[in-house]
């Protein structure tokens, strides 16, 4: 019986199998969205929850990891929606700091990631999904447009705009005053 049917006939079952079987591979693709270890885990098990939620609206004719992956980006995006954009130092990068011996680089490597992240956060959601879903994910062109149920053409298009976006919002960052250049 293939795990679809036995989430629709036995949901509790179905749950078990379905976090045995797929739990590394969304968790890999949640610890690329998410900054944190712990989010990561929350992301993969509200996915799993939204998939045994909806399972009766799943259409077959797509992969079903895919869908799940579809679902885990949905939930992010809205998730990063929602989120202020603040930097927070964890005790691990503070305690770096507090013992590097050029805490210099190591302060400007966080500040980067800050502005990297935050330029990312700012562009429209289409684009920022598409942008991480390539670069970040590691997809091709072709699985992007899949997962977003959106032609290829769209997908380049989408990747080159947000590429000219970043490039003008990372271009007046590394010109701020004190800014080190990108």
């Amino acid at each position: 019986m293939d795990i679809v049917e036995q989430l629709r006939i036995d949901r509790e079952n179905g749950a078990r199998r379905l976090e045995s079987e797929y739990k590394a591979g969304l968790l890999t693709l949640a610890r690329r969205l998410c900054a944190d270890g712990s989010d990561a885990e929350e992301l993969v098990n509200r996915t799993f929850a939204e998939v045994i939620r909806s399972i009766d609206r799943y259409a077959e004719q797509s992969a079903f990891f895919g869908w799940m992956a579809r679902i885990l980006v949905n939930l992010h995006g809205h998730d990063t929606e929602r989120q202020s954009a603040t930097m927070v130092v964890s005790d691990q990068t503070a305690q770096e700091l507090a013992t590097a011996p050029d805490a210099d680089a190591l302060i400007f490597r966080e500040v980067d990631a800050a502005i990297l992240r935050d330029a990312i956060e700012g562009l429209p959601e289409d684009m920022r999904k598409t942008l991480v879903s390539h670069y970040f994910l590691g997809l091709s062109v072709s699985e992007v447009a899949r997962l977003l149920s959106t032609p290829s053409g769209t997908v380049k298009w989408r990747l080159q705009a947000a590429r000219r976006i970043l490039a003008v919002k990372l271009g007046a960052a590394a010109k701020k005053p004190g800014g080190k250049a990108l």
